[in-house]
């Protein structure tokens, strides 16, 4: 059965009673192409496991368990499910769990590590699945997912352009866009067009050797980047001094906060090269990790 036929979609949608959901993103690829950057993008090895987020009807769970030893989907749509169950029966070392991703932990699949994860992400989910497989204890090594355009643009931005989720990204890992995939090449076919988006997992002792201060972490970092977005039409001054004037009133004289928070402010500004009136998404990552460094308050 070749999964990357309209025809075919439709005739198995119709078997098994299924309306593609278009705000659940349920748009499925009806070209081979990008399936296979995909793939390739994934640097699959015989002994790899891969975890897979969205599987569908199973087109790309064909092609990954032909090229990884384990390969377990997690499909929300219980319909889905049933069907790829039935489809991808021959293939043995596929393993399908039913339920909401984003809401089991990552040690309800039993992944060893350095497993890979690959997903066909809808839009509105994009933020939380970037915070949970990049934050987790246990989270992947390498993560290959197929978003929105707009997306991929989005956390593969430079300073300038960033956002709280291209900072989060930079920050895990190495991130690249492996391929464009124009709308046409889905059924039914969406209003925009999608991206293969590769991200190269960086280690503990990557990060730690990023953050150059053992007092420093990368959680650390993001609550400071969240601070700087947390309103994104004022400057980054302003955000930081409803932050840092509570905390300074803390550590100092009610007389003398003011002065210890603007002094802090100018001081982290300076070390930074930037002005005044700059705002967060001027920002490179390692200007972040230099102002986590800074504030450790």
């Amino acid at each position: 059965m070749v999964l990357t036929n309209s025809s075919t979609l439709r005739q198995l949608c119709r078997q098994y009673g299924i309306t593609p959901d278009k705000n659940s993103g349920q748009h499925f690829l009806i070209s081979r192409e990008p399936l296979e950057r995909a793939v390739v993008a994934a640097d699959l090895a015989p002994q790899d496991t891969v975890l897979e987020v969205g599987p569908g009807f199973g087109t790309l769970t064909v092609e990954l368990a032909r090229r990884a030893g384990r390969v377990i989907a997690v499909e929300l749509d219980p319909k889905l499910c049933a069907a790829a169950k039935e489809i991808l029966a021959p293939c043995k070392n596929v393993e399908l769990v039913a339920g909401n991703f984003l809401n089991l932990p990552l040690t309800t699949y039993h992944l060893p590590p350095g497993y890979k994860l690959v997903a066909n992400l809808p839009y509105n989910i994009t933020g939380r699945f970037f915070r949970k497989v990049l934050t987790a204890s246990f989270g992947p090594r390498r993560i290959v997912v197929m978003v929105q355009q707009e997306v991929a643009e989005r956390v593969t931005a430079n300073p300038g352009d960033l956002s709280v989720v291209a900072v989060q990204c930079q920050l895990y890992a190495q991130v690249k866009i492996v391929a464009s995939v124009p709308r046409e090449n889905f059924w039914p076919q969406p209003e925009v067009d999608s991206a293969v988006v590769a991200l190269q997992v960086r280690t503990a002792a990557e990060l730690e050797e990023m953050m150059g201060d053992p007092a420093v972490s990368p959680e650390m970092v993001m609550r400071w980047v969240k601070v700087g977005f947390a309103a994104r039409r004022k400057t980054l001054a302003n955000n930081l001094r409803a932050v840092l004037g509570a905390k300074v009133d803390r550590t100092a004289g009610n007389n003398s906060s003011d002065n210890v928070t603007e002094e802090l402010i100018t001081k982290t500004l300076t070390s930074l090269g930037l002005l005044e009136k700059c705002r967060a998404q001027e920002l490179s990552v390692k200007q972040w990790i230099t102002l986590a460094k800074i504030l450790k308050i």
